[in-house]
């Protein structure tokens, strides 16, 4: 049986998308030639590494805020239970010179 020709790498977080990167350069992989290397949390090192990262980003200042809301919520309000909450907030995908075409 053939195996598939493994094309594209896509890391947790930009730390781990950036030693992915390195490894693959290591490798004799070349990014994006021939595998395409992506993250997620777009942190400032996705656009320093070369080549810069593909990445998605999170709305980061909303996700620390909405964070603190159940836990302030519950200090202000004594509330003896709560009940589990599912909030999805919007990312977006930096295309950048780490991802090639399809």
């Amino acid at each position: 049986m053939l195996q598939p020709r493994l094309t594209a790498v896509f890391a947790c977080n930009n730390l781990m998308a950036s030693d992915a990167l390195r490894a693959l350069q290591n490798a004799g992989r070349q990014v994006p030639r021939t595998m395409s290397a992506l993250g997620f949390d777009n942190i400032p090192l996705a656009s320093a590494v070369s080549p810069a990262l593909a990445t998605v980003a999170q709305p980061t200042k909303e996700l620390a805020a909405r964070s603190a809301e159940p836990p302030i919520s519950h200090v202000q309000h004594d509330q003896r239970e709560r009940s589990a909450q599912r909030i999805v907030l919007e990312t977006k995908l930096i295309v950048r010179d780490s991802c090639a075409p399809r």
